[in-house]
């Protein structure tokens, strides 16, 4: 079943009712962290519970404790899911030099993604800087290592990713996934190793 929420007026209670209803016990949303929060506060008032509630990044933050304070049945069940290592996994190196760099302000998955995409800059001018027989920092040398066929992974923070044309996508391929999973007095906690969060899936083509 899906459900759809009116953008202007959201009646996140009648989308609750009707969870409740059909007895739903998996839900996967795309709402952002407001309406999240919403959804999740008119879920506890009806006495909905549900086994996982999966979300996206935009959610994946340390303010969910402060932020779901009034729906902790809900918060319990909530879920993550992406393409990068999880900001608090400080068994990684590399997420802890993120966070030993941003210190307070190395709270939530955008920020370690956006210090992975400045890895990738960095890596790519530095590649143009280092060539001798080069041109120096231009943005065709900045776009040529974009474009490498090698898959970059900002050091172990990213699941392996290069950006590739295909006039016809394979029907299938491996692909791995981040998971992680909201627990009070622990925060987000990885569901085992990114790296091997893996099957094969269908693929859809994407035309911009």
């Amino acid at each position: 079943m899906t459900e759809q929420v009116d953008f202007v007026l959201p009646d996140f209670r009648a989308v609750a009712a009707d969870l409740r209803a059909r007895r739903v016990d998996l839900l996967f949303d795309a709402l952002d962290a407001h309406g999240n929060v919403r959804l999740c506060e008119a879920m506890e008032q009806l006495g909905v519970r549900v086994t996982a509630k999966v979300t996206n990044v935009q959610n994946w933050s340390s303010a969910v404790a402060r932020d779901y304070a009034r729906a902790p049945g809900c918060r319990a069940s909530l879920w993550v899911t992406g393409s990068s290592r999880n900001f608090q996994d400080t068994d990684h190196p590399e997420v802890r030099a993120f966070r030993a760099a941003m210190g307070e302000r190395a709270d939530s998955q955008w920020k370690l993604e956006g210090w992975a995409a400045a890895l990738w800059f960095t890596d790519a001018a530095r590649s143009c800087l280092d060539r001798p027989d080069g041109d120096g920092l231009t943005r065709e040398c900045v776009e040529a290592y974009l474009n490498r066929p090698e898959p970059y992974t900002a050091r172990g923070l990213l699941l392996p990713v290069r950006f590739e044309h295909l006039d016809r996508p394979p029907a299938t391929r491996e692909t791995c996934l981040s998971v992680a999973r909201w627990q009070d007095g622990r925060g987000w906690v990885s569901q085992g190793e990114m790296t091997r969060n893996c099957a094969t899936v269908p693929q859809l083509g994407y035309r911009p």
